[in-house]
């Protein structure tokens, strides 16, 4: 008989407690369960996250697994079923990656740490002719980083990264990662871009701290600014539109 997702879900947060158990045991049933995974602020795969945070290799298998290189032309549908799983599971454990390599559990980053996982990494996708989709999704993770009020963000490491690194590819994650950040969010019919100024704001204040040291950064925050500050506009005519009605 087949467990219930819910009871599955139960028994793989009791495993995840288990000080006893085989890491790789534990690796095993959350790979299996993958597809469980894929709501954000619910059981996580904690296994497989520090793997990914740990092991640059895994991270490229997980590419190589689920995205083509330049030179593969061959359709997506002919696969057999079994690939066609394993890019299934490796795209969602990608999607679901949220852990900077060089982060500690108290979100403190050793930023050489940081440097070595990504240089391995964007140089075995250099080779196989992912580095786009690579630093895309490097990008994407590192916008995950926690912001703290009254502090700046990103934190010096990971800007140190972005402007060494210096990719479009890399700067477009971290773009789409800060909207995606955003979520669900509601509103009443009359506010306006009220909450898209402060997003705006937020984010200016942000690439002005980066302005002069990493210029790239900078940009790149500027970016998520000016497409804040266009939805705000679009909002404040939409409510002015309905006032009239």
């Amino acid at each position: 008989e087949q467990l219930p997702a819910y009871r599955i879900e139960q028994v793989l947060q009791h495993m995840q407690k288990r000080d006893d158990l085989d890491p790789h045991e534990l690796e095993g049933l959350e790979w299996r369960f993958v597809q469980m995974f894929s709501v954000p602020g619910e059981t996580e795969a904690v296994a497989l996250q520090k793997k990914l945070q740990r092991e640059p290799a895994f991270f490229c298998e997980l590419i190589e697994a689920s995205f083509r290189s330049k030179s593969d032309k061959k359709p997506q549908d002919t696969l057999p079923d079994d690939r066609k799983n394993l890019a299934r599971n490796a795209y969602e454990l990608l999607s679901q990656w949220n852990r900077i390599p060089g982060a500690d559990e108290n979100g403190r980053i050793d930023a050489q740490a940081l440097v070595d996982w990504v240089e391995k990494a964007r140089g075995r996708c250099r080779e196989s002719g992912r580095l786009s989709i690579c630093d895309q999704l490097i990008g994407g993770m590192l916008a995950k980083q926690p912001e703290t009020p009254g502090t700046s963000w990103p934190n010096e490491a990971v800007r140190d990264l972005i402007d060494e690194v210096d990719s479009a590819d890399l700067a477009l994650g971290l773009d789409i990662g800060i909207g995606n950040k955003r979520g669900v969010y509601a509103k009443s019919l009359e506010e306006g871009g009220a909450q898209e100024w402060a997003l705006a704001k937020k984010y200016e204040g942000y690439a002005k701290d980066c302005e002069l040291d990493w210029p790239v950064t900078a940009k790149a925050l500027r970016r998520v600014a000016k497409s804040y500050e266009e939805q705000a506009k679009g909002e404040d005519e939409r409510a002015r539109a309905r006032a009239w009605l």
